[in-house]
């Protein structure tokens, strides 16, 4: 939305003044800077910690272990004070940042720690170990971009720690992709339950960032649950337990949507149940059977799957969330059209067909779905 364009409509119908909107123009603009500032300072931020990553992957072959580590313990020292001084003195940005640092700073150490003692343990070891002592240093974070990080750091961390530990286990075929179906599906709703249970009243803003991570998770899923579609599916493929720790994840997700997401309308927690179940019935019947490739199949599913996040946006008020979502589903049509009459893209009446339909979605898109949004949007506020 153009906020100066709204701004001058309000003002000439008389619904605002001129000092209201400059007024209204002033935070709209700090926020901004605000927002900017911090997604510079958190690029900074992430940059230095993997340029201390990068230091230890060097491999100081000039230095003896115990230089490197003493180095390495001063460094701890001096990032610690800092970070602790500015949590005390209430410097938010600050703190957040030196956070960051710290916590990739701790997974660089970790690595030295491996490299002087070549201690050859396995990936998942250190990983869960840096995931568990670095909870106190970022529970000392304030803001919500801190929580994304977060939650995709740990996010990351569990993903690449079970990986390595089913490798290290070398399960069978079967036994290895029940299993991560089964964690792929309890990690997100895990990390809602606990921001929402510990973090939701002590730490809102970072529960806020974590929690964004937590459903960002849940869609990667459900896009992932039409890819089987695309492939045949043979004995080794096939899905056994898996599916029932899906459904039971699913089935209590859907019971637990009102504490989950309390602040959501109930359309909009509908819209999420019916993503859950389009993901669980793809995923089951995709990987459930042996079959050949239907690709169309997977092409509903997403289109399904796409209408849902509209209506769930829709909802929510999130206008321009809403338009990105019917521009995708006009997208995933046109696509599917030439998927199923490939064939004709040879001839001059594939390409009129395909043409036409093309204008046909981007007027109804152009047309209707602003106009629907609106309409939603002051339902949910009304």
């Amino acid at each position: 939305m153009d906020l100066s364009k709204k701004l001058s409509e309000w003002e000439q119908a008389g619904l605002i003044d001129g000092v209201t909107r400059a007024r209204i123009e002033a935070h709209e603009g700090s926020g901004r800077r605000s927002l900017q500032l911090y997604a510079l300072l958190g690029l900074g931020a992430v940059s230095v910690g993997l340029g201390l990553i990068s230091i230890v992957a060097a491999n100081w072959d000039g230095m003896s272990g115990a230089t490197k580590l003493g180095a390495d313990l001063l460094l701890a020292v001096a990032l610690g004070a800092g970070t602790f001084v500015s949590w005390r003195r209430g410097m938010a940005l600050a703190s957040d940042v030196l956070v960051i640092i710290y916590g990739a700073f701790t997974l660089a150490s970790l690595a030295l720690i491996g490299q002087v003692y070549q201690l050859n343990t396995p990936l998942y070891q250190p990983l869960v170990t840096w995931s568990l002592f670095t909870a106190p240093l970022m529970l000392l974070g304030h803001s919500r971009w801190l929580g994304v990080l977060w939650g995709a750091a740990l996010t990351l961390s569990f993903g690449a720690s079970w990986q390595a530990l089913l490798e290290e286990h070398a399960l069978d075929d079967r036994t290895t992709l029940n299993l991560a179906v089964s964690l792929a599906w309890v990690w997100p709703f895990a990390l809602l339950v606990a921001t929402r249970h510990f973090l939701h009243d002590r730490k809102p803003l970072l529960a806020s960032g974590m929690r964004e991570v937590g459903w960002q998770v849940v869609l990667i899923g459900a896009a992932a649950s039409t890819l089987p579609w695309y492939v045949n599916t043979h004995g080794e493929d096939i899905l056994g337990w898996g599916l029932g720790v899906c459904a039971v994840c699913a089935v209590l997700a859907h019971l637990g949507l009102g504490w989950l997401w309390p602040e959501a309308p109930t359309r909009a927690r509908h819209a999420i149940t019916a993503l859950l179940g389009l993901t669980l019935l793809s995923l089951g019947l995709g990987m459930g059977v042996e079959r050949d490739d239907y690709p169309v199949i997977g092409a509903l599913f997403q289109i399904a799957m796409l209408v849902a996040l509209a209506y769930r946006d829709a909802h929510l008020g999130r206008v321009r969330s809403f338009n990105t979502w019917t521009a995708l589903i006009a997208l995933r049509l046109l696509i599917a059209y030439f998927e199923v009459f490939g064939s004709m893209l040879d001839t001059g009446l594939g390409m009129i067909t395909g043409g036409l339909l093309t204008l046909a979605l981007g007027w109804a898109w152009r047309k209707k779905s602003p106009a629907l949004a609106r309409q939603l949007s002051e339902d949910h506020h009304g």
